[in-house]
């Protein structure tokens, strides 16, 4: 499943590794470590021996003209605003995909409409949970707003709010009330991408890295960098493109 979902043989092997790690602590046994899964990731590996992160970075000049393509790539008025507050507040946020968007069975750790406070000045929220943040002791953001209200996250997350439908759970969801999965955000991005005459390793993890580049070009140090970003090693370094 994951292979078909173009995931990578890390990320493959990351959600394995979660999976066992749960089955061990709740003395189930560890289904993963069956020869023919073993040999499943071994085999993905080996289709990408030279793996090169290519990723390039949505900085916030990048976002100005994907959010503005919003209008041309997407059905309706709401998925423009829906959209809009999803990429600003991958950007500023420093966020994941895994943070926005429903995961498709796999641990969830979007962001829920009921962790959400927001005004005219600032936006706070609260993740419950995050792929670094094994314990689920939750990480509060707080970001005030911008003086662009065309890329500012406060006033965009406000204007999507006023047209979202008032139920609870994930804070990102379809018209129909479905959550945004993972592959409509990749697929919206990738249209706006190409809208704007992007190169196409433009993908979902160009908001963080993006962000991490414009912090460090603007004079922020690598490690309030990390701390942003919720990065626990020098892994920070491969998303700052220079």
């Amino acid at each position: 499943y994951m292979s078909m979902q173009a995931y990578s043989s890390q990320t493959m092997a990351s959600y394995t590794s979660a999976i066992g790690h749960y089955c061990k602590i709740n003395n189930y046994g560890d289904p993963t470590s069956n020869f023919l899964v073993t040999k499943v990731l071994e085999g993905a590996k080996r289709n990408t021996p030279n793996q090169i992160n290519t990723r390039l970075p949505i900085t916030k000049e990048k976002l100005a003209k994907l959010v503005s393509s919003l209008k041309y790539v997407t059905t309706s008025l709401y998925e423009e605003k829906l959209y809009a507050a999803m990429f600003c507040l991958s950007y500023y946020a420093l966020l994941r995909i895994s943070e926005t968007t429903f995961n498709n069975g796999l641990t969830d750790h979007a962001i829920k409409f009921e962790n959400v406070q927001i005004s005219k000045e600032s936006l706070v929220f609260k993740l419950h949970s995050s792929k670094t943040d094994q314990k689920q002791e939750g990480t509060i953001f707080s970001l005030s707003a911008r003086i662009n209200a065309d890329l500012c996250p406060v006033s965009l997350v406000r204007k999507y709010l006023q047209v979202r439908p008032k139920l609870q759970g994930n804070l990102f969801i379809n018209i129909n009330t479905e959550p945004v999965s993972r592959s409509q955000f990749i697929k919206v991005l990738k249209n706006a991408v190409s809208f704007c005459d992007l190169h196409p390793d433009h993908l979902s993890h160009s908001f963080r890295s993006g962000r991490a580049t414009d912090l460090f070009q603007s004079g922020v140090l690598e490690s309030e960098i990390m701390t942003c970003g919720r990065w626990q090693s020098k892994s920070v370094r491969s998303y700052i493109k220079l």
